[in-house]
C-alpha cells in the first residue's frame, strides 16, 4: 500500500452530507439476488463476486460489527461506512475488485429497506411486498435465479486481513475500536456457513421447479420488477459516484457515524440462516474445502454436496423450519411452498398464468418437451 494514490474527485457537497447524519438500519435482498445483480451490473468478476454477501457474514460472530457494516453514513451516500476503508487499504487490483464487491453488497441493499433519499418511508422492495424479510428475500432469489442470473459462484476468495486492515483505519479515524471485536479466522468461519446456505438455497430452488417458481412469481414479481432493476442501476452507478474516487483524508475528517441498530427481523433471519448452513456443514451433507495463500493470507472457500438433492433439500427444510419456529416462535408457513405437492405444470402456467409463461419463452427456460430447463449455472 506504501506509495500508492488514491484516486480522488467525488462532488464535495456529497462529501458534506455525511456531517452528522445519524446511520440508518438495514434490510437486504437474498444472497441469490446479490449475485444476480452484481452480474447484471456488470460488477461480475471473481473478486467482486466473492464478496457479494460478505457484509452479512458477522451475525454469528458479532452483532454489533454487523450493525456496523450495513450501516448507511448519508442518504446520498449507498455503500456504507467501510467501503471506502476497504478500497483504500488493498494491497493490489485484486483486493480492490474486493473491495468493490463489497460495495455492491450495502448499495444493492438500499433499494430492498429504503431509509435513503433514494428509497424513502415505504419505497423499497421489503415494504411493497408486504414487510416479511425472510419470505420476500427467498422469492426475489427464486426470481434471481430463474429470470436472471441469480446463482453461486463455484468457489469465492476471502480477504479476511484486508477487512482487518480496513476495521483498523477506520478506527484510527474515528477513535472507534471494532477492530478489537473482529476475528480474521471467525470471519472466514462464519462466511463458509452463510455460502454453505447459498448454495441449500440454490439447491432447494431449483428442486422447486414451476411449482416454486409460481408462486414466487405471483407473490412477488411485480415489486421485484420495479426495485430490482433500480438495484441493480445503484450498484452500475458505483462506477460514477463511490469506489475509490473518494479522498480518504477528505472521507476521515468530515464523517461523524452514530450507529444505530439494524432492523431485529433481518438480523434474526440472516442468523437463522447462517446457522442452519452450519448445521448442514456440521452434519457432513456440505463440506467446505478452503485454500490458503501464504503469500497474501487470503483464504478460498468452496462447498461439496456430498448427497443428492432431495436430501440436502429435506434437511435444508427440516433445519429451517426447527430454526425458525426456535427463534420466532412462529412456523415457517413459506417453506410449504417448497413442499407443495401439487406439481404445476408448464401446461398448467399457459393456461393460468400467460405473462409468465410468455416470460419463460422469451427467456429460452421451455425445452422442446415443454418442460421447465433445468438450468446448470456456469462457473462464474
Amino acid at each position: 500500500m506504501k506509495g500508492r494514490t488514491k484516486p480522488k474527485g467525488i462532488a464535495l457537497w456529497m462529501v458534506l452530507m455525511m456531517l452528522c447524519v445519524t446511520v440508518q438500519p438495514a434490510m437486504a435482498w437474498g444472497g441469490l439476488t446479490h449475485y444476480s445483480i452484481d452480474r447484471d451490473a456488470d460488477k461480475d468478476s471473481y473478486e467482486e463476486l466473492s464478496a457479494a454477501n460478505a457484509p452479512d457474514a458477522f451475525l454469528i460472530g458479532d452483532r454489533d460489527l454487523y450493525d456496523f457494516v450495513h450501516s448507511e453514513i448519508s442518504p446520498y451516500i449507498l455503500y456504507g461506512p467501510l467501503g471506502i476503508p476497504l478500497i483504500f487499504v488493498a494491497d493490489n487490483d485484486a483486493q480492490e475488485r474486493w473491495g468493490t464487491g463489497w460495495m455492491t453488497h450495502i448499495t444493492a441493499d438500499r433499494s430492498a429497506h429504503g431509509h435513503s433519499t433514494y428509497y424513502p418511508g415505504d419505497d423499497c422492495y421489503y415494504e411493497a411486498a408486504g414487510g416479511d424479510y425472510f419470505v420476500s428475500a427467498f422469492g426475489g432469489d427464486v426470481l434471481s435465479l430463474w429470470f436472471h442470473e441469480g446463482y453461486c459462484p463455484s468457489n469465492v476468495i476471502v480477504h479476511q486481513y484486508q477487512l482487518e486492515d480496513a476495521f483498523e483505519l477506520y478506527d484510527s479515524m474515528h477513535s472507534t475500536n471494532y477492530a478489537d471485536d473482529y476475528d480474521p479466522d471467525q470471519y472466514v468461519a462464519d462466511y463458509t456457513a452463510l455460502i454453505a446456505i447459498t448454495v441449500a438455497d440454490q439447491t432447494a430452488i431449483i428442486a422447486g421447479g414451476t411449482t416454486l417458481l409460481q408462486w414466487a412469481y405471483d407473490a412477488y414479481h411485480e415489486e421485484y420488477d420495479t426495485y430490482y432493476p433500480q438495484a441493480v442501476e445503484d450498484v452500475e452507478d458505483l462506477d460514477s459516484y463511490g469506489s475509490s474516487r473518494l479522498s480518504l483524508p477528505l472521507y476521515g475528517s468530515l464523517v461523524s457515524l452514530n450507529v444505530s441498530d439494524t432492523e431485529e427481523e433481518h438480523a434474526t433471519m440472516v442468523k437463522i440462516k447462517m446457522e442452519v448452513g452450519r448445521r448442514l456443514i456440521d452434519e457432513g451433507l456440505l463440506i467446505p474445502h478452503e485454500e490458503f495463500d501464504a503469500e497474501t493470507g487470503a483464504v478460498t472457500v468452496s462447498i461439496e454436496q456430498t448427497v443428492g438433492n432431495e436430501e440436502l433439500v429435506k434437511a435444508y427444510k427440516q433445519y429451517l423450519g426447527e430454526s425458525i419456529e426456535r427463534y420466532t416462535g412462529e412456523k415457517a408457513t413459506f417453506l410449504e411452498a417448497i413442499d407443495d405437492k401439487r406439481r404445476v405444470t408448464i401446461d398448467d402456467i399457459e393456461r393460468d398464468h400467460p405473462d409468465l409463461y410468455q416470460k419463460l419463452t422469451e427467456k429460452g427456460l421451455i425445452d422442446e418437451t415443454g418442460e421447465l430447463v433445468e438450468k446448470r449455472p456456469h462457473d462464474r
